[in-house]
């Protein structure tokens, strides 16, 4: 029951956002290499033995007048002010405070990309839908990863070998294998920004200092450049003129003069872990982490594509709200995972029907005793380690709540993989689950067939109809 628990979770919550994941996983590919060609760009330096003392001497040694010194989002430094008789904003290298040009307007089509992830264009309605969609993706993983555990046995076995012999299904599993860890970290860093974007964490109060004069001064040579967000220049020259400095844990105000401390503002630590959601979401600044992002986001449209094909098959049947009715003596259950099993149980039913003998074909979780039933014929996979698969999650328990008025023939067919330990053990468990009742006979003994082998369920087919025949001969109904 765990395990299509969490089966169904996952499905859902796929169905549910499918479209929201395909428009997070396209643009925030886009932005990735965005992110990644940024940072190519000559303006994209590293700043870690650099201190904010050093670079404003040497860009004050360039400029002659500064208004202010910004580190962006990008990790490029921009610097406000006038220079060579031009005014405007510049990107500056800050190891000679050298312009390295004029700071440019954001490309229009890779502006829009960014307001369709962020909000799809609807403003706050957008953000808090996103920031849910993100919330469904870190859902996603959690389910997606218990389900892989249950597949392969254990959360220690995780990256164990496995054979999978559908194309998207192994590769689904595969990729997961890989990127779950990012697409968690996507998730939870995209739900964490939204929730500060809508003022989730305003609450937080800052811690205050207030200094008197000339009782603590700042060293900007012991301030790392990387830990930069602006500086503001006072406007006047007056020694008591005062400097804005933002940094990414707290913000000081000290004099022009002497550098007197006079109010230190502590930012709480949402702010800090804004900054560092930022960096792991969008990958800026890092062209490592962004080309990484790029590939996840890759990764996440091949899931929900993968995932959506691989339920196509079988997966519908847990939003089934009823079944055709059992109306025949001959009843083929079928318990499908992948959507195979439901194929060959398909197959049987045509065969059956060719040889005239009618049958019903349901589902398993939908079986139910019929006055009438007389013959009782299962095909069911194995799904993970030796669990039930969706559709057939309550078989056993609808089967113990239900008594037979007639015998009832039956005959299980079990399909699975020899690479498991656990071969065909559901299968296996639905045969002494009938065979320990009095009411039912085995009409054949249990047959397994391994990877779906076309040839042995030929001949398990041959002997089904024999058995049937050898049965209930002048029985056209069987």
């Amino acid at each position: 029951m765990i395990a299509s628990l969490w089966r169904n979770i996952h499905f859902l919550l796929a169905i549910t956002a499918s479209i929201f994941f395909i428009i997070a996983a396209l643009s925030g590919a886009i932005l990735g290499l965005e992110a990644a060609w940024d940072s190519t760009k000559p303006q994209a330096i590293s700043f870690s033995k650099i201190s904010l003392g050093e670079a404003k001497q040497k860009i004050e040694a360039q400029f002659e007048e500064v208004y202010e010194i910004e580190l962006n989002s990008k990790g490029f430094l921009l610097v406000q002010g006038s220079a060579k008789k031009s005014y405007g904003s510049f990107y500056v290298d800050p190891v000679n405070g050298r312009i390295l040009g004029k700071v440019k307007k954001p490309s229009p089509f890779f502006q829009f990309v960014r307001s369709l992830h962020r909000s799809l264009f609807l403003k706050e309605t957008g953000r808090i839908l996103m920031s849910f969609v993100s919330f469904l993706m870190v859902l996603l993983v959690i389910s997606g990863l218990f389900l892989l555990r249950n597949r392969m046995g254990s959360f220690l076995k995780l990256y164990a070998p496995i054979k999978e012999p559908n194309f998207h299904r192994k590769n689904h599993i595969i990729l997961g294998r890989w990127f779950w860890p990012l697409v968690l970290i996507v998730g939870f860093t995209g739900f964490y920004l939204g929730l500060d974007r809508l003022g989730a964490f305003t609450f937080q109060a800052r811690k205050v200092e207030k200094h008197m004069a000339g009782e603590a001064k700042i060293n900007l040579n012991k301030v790392p450049l990387n830990e930069l967000e602006k500086l503001v220049y006072p406007i006047g020259n007056a020694p008591k003129e005062q400097f804005d400095l933002s940094l990414k844990d707290r913000s000081i105000r000290f004099q022009q003069g002497d550098l007197s401390l006079i109010q230190t503002n502590h930012k709480p630590w949402s702010q800090r872990l804004h900054h560092w959601s930022y960096i792991l979401h969008t990958g800026e600044v890092k062209l490592g982490l962004a080309l990484l992002l790029t590939l996840t986001a890759c990764a996440l449209f091949y899931f929900i594509f993968s995932g959506l094909k691989i339920a196509a098959k079988s997966s519908w049947a847990l939003l089934r709200l009823r079944a055709r009715n059992q109306t025949t003596p001959l009843l083929i259950l079928y318990g499908s995972e992948t959507g195979n099993t439901y194929g060959f149980a398909k197959l049987l039913k045509k065969r059956l029907k060719k040889e005239g003998h009618a049958a019903d074909l349901v589902y398993m979780n939908h079986f139910r005793i019929q006055d009438n039933t007389q013959m009782l014929v299962i095909l069911t996979a194995t799904y993970g380690d030796g669990e039930a698969p969706a559709n057939a999650s309550r078989f056993m328990s609808q089967f113990n709540r239900q008594s037979p008025k007639n015998d009832i023939d039956y005959a299980v067919l079990g399909f699975g993989s020899r690479s498991y330990p656990k071969f065909c053990q559901f299968a296996i468990a639905v045969d002494a689950l009938l065979e320990q009742h009095p009411k039912y006979t085995p009409l054949m003994p249990l047959f397994k067939i391994n990877n779906q082998e076309e040839i042995s369920f030929q001949q398990w087919e041959t002997l089904l109809l024999n058995a049937i025949q050898s049965k209930s001969p002048a029985d056209p109904t069987l």
